[in-house]
């Protein structure tokens, strides 16, 4: 229904609309403005509460709305009328819409993918132990740690360190068992362990990804309030 022609249509009867702004063609990357004018604080965000089925009020979703120029062509309204199609101009609104469950939804996906990671980098430079495999070489680190940061989805978001903490060992030279008059040497044993570091970024990523509703409505002679709106929709 939120097709161009078919709201053009619809205005066209002089009638109106209310549906949900299909996120493809140019509206995908209108999107993105929309949501960094409302992240950024360029636009001012209206709450929209309502009441659970406890009568308490809860927070539903917060936005704004924004209105903007339409242009479409349209064919006669009569298969038999010969007039050639004309192209006719009309406001809608646009609302711009952060549900408030679907990005706490976000928010804790992510925090669990976080912490799946972060226990997957850890692993990848163990302490020493029996049974227990230790990647020494740099580059090989570097690898797995970018396969796992890539198969969670939270490059950007989480950050790591490789460090060698160097430990001196005393060892007896030649085969044996040891004894105080046997000789001995000192070695410099170096073993690699990794530090994660979350980005503070994370939040605003979830921010970016909990925008659902993109509604747009031709206007009505009485504006129509953005919470009535919103609410209606949900129901």
């Amino acid at each position: 229904m939120s097709a161009l022609a078919t709201r053009a249509h619809i205005h066209n009867l002089n009638q109106h609309y209310l549906c949900p702004l299909a996120q493809i063609g140019d509206t995908a990357k209108e999107m993105e403005t929309w949501v960094e004018a409302a992240n950024s604080g360029n636009q001012q965000l209206q709450p929209v509460y309502v009441k659970n089925e406890k009568g308490k009020r809860v927070l539903l979703a917060e936005g704004y709305v924004f209105e903007r120029t339409l242009q479409a062509k349209i064919a006669p309204r009569e298969a038999f009328d010969t007039e050639p199609e004309q192209t006719i101009e009309w406001t809608e609104q646009v609302f711009v819409a952060r549900s408030e469950s679907y990005r706490k939804s976000q928010l804790n996906g992510l925090e669990g993918r976080l912490q799946r990671a972060t226990t997957k980098l850890l692993a990848l430079t163990p302490p020493p132990a029996r049974g227990k495999h230790q990647i020494q070489a740099e580059a090989e680190l570097v690898n797995a740690a970018t396969a796992i940061l890539k198969a969670h989805h939270v490059e950007g978001l989480l950050t790591y360190t490789f460090e060698r903490q160097e430990k001196r060992e005393t060892k007896y030279i030649g085969r044996g068992p040891g004894n105080p008059e046997r000789p001995t040497r000192g070695c410099l044993r170096s073993l690699p362990h990794t530090r994660c570091h979350p980005t503070g970024s994370r939040h605003c990523h979830t921010s970016a990804n909990a925008w659902l509703a993109r509604l747009c409505q031709r206007r009505p002679c009485r504006a129509t309030q953005f919470e009535t709106s919103l609410a209606n929709l949900s129901r």
